[in-house]
């Protein structure tokens, strides 16, 4: 469309624009995000970890598969500078994001297999391939919901079926989603919306977390958001542009690629 015709039909968005100066900053200290253990391996060490043998012996000696896709090791560095016309400029130094350990087990099709994987800024942390082999063996924590019923963890949610309840709900808490009245959620701030034994916490401050940054998207220093507090609802995620259509403050959630308009994602999941 030609630009001309575009501002014909468009009118200035009040709402639109970058976070005010005294918005904007960063977390001081070290955060753990980065660890260079992934690239101290040679090739050959980064084939062992990749190559689904253990894993599949593993899973074997749980139950017999039929078939197995096998496994795969990924590893990635990345690099994030943020400027803005404020006179704001920060980095986040190299965190490690993806480093993974993959594995699926298959019985009979593709449609009945069980899989698991471990994802973790170090390698020290990856669950043994070992133990991948057998989660994705067992059905322990699998697709079916008797399986994630029997999974507890005190620090994520360790299911990986589609469509899961907790990305649900992550979805609806969204700023974007509010303000389009498109969420569940939408009007039901400080009202009771699940027992009183639920709390809900996004903190883009944990150490070593995989949704912790300095800074969000739009250079707001990350923070610990209450989200859900003895089942009343007490913050949805936002950005500025969300937060301002709400008529509330930006919870510093900001997210964006590397191209496209801004988004609200919550901590655990960037």
């Amino acid at each position: 469309m030609d630009a001309a015709l575009v501002w014909k039909v468009t009118s200035e968005d009040p709402f639109a624009g970058i976070p005010e100066p005294s918005q904007l900053g960063k977390l001081e200290g070290d955060l753990n995000l980065y660890y260079d253990d992934v690239y101290s391996l040679s090739t050959a060490d980064r084939n062992r970890l990749r190559t689904p043998r253990r894993k599949s012996r593993a899973g074997r000696s749980i139950r017999v598969i039929t078939n197995s896709e096998g496994g795969s090791f990924d590893a990635a560095i990345g690099y994030k500078v943020l400027a803005n016309s404020h006179g704001f400029i920060a980095t986040i130094n190299a965190p490690t994001r993806s480093v993974q350990q993959c594995h699926r087990e298959i019985e009979g099709s593709a449609d009945a297999g069980d899989y698991w994987y471990s994802v973790a800024n170090s390698l020290k942390k990856l669950e043994p391939a070992e133990e991948v082999g057998r989660i994705a063996a067992s059905g322990r924590c699998g697709v079916s919901a008797r399986a994630k019923s029997n999974c507890k963890s005190s620090h994520r949610l360790r299911t990986h079926g589609r469509g899961s309840a907790g990305g649900t709900h992550l979805r609806a808490l969204n700023g974007d989603s509010i303000y389009r009245g498109a969420s569940f959620l939408t009007g039901k701030l400080n009202e009771k919306i699940a027992g009183d034994n639920i709390n809900v916490v996004d903190d883009g401050t944990m150490l070593g977390g995989f949704g912790t940054s300095p800074f969000d998207s739009e250079g707001v220093p990350s923070r610990k958001t209450v989200v859900v507090e003895n089942g009343v609802l007490k913050s949805y995620l936002l950005n500025t542009y969300t937060a301002k259509k709400l008529s509330l403050h930006t919870t510093g959630n900001a997210s964006r690629g590397l191209a496209g308009t801004r988004a609200s994602a919550p901590a655990i999941s960037s």
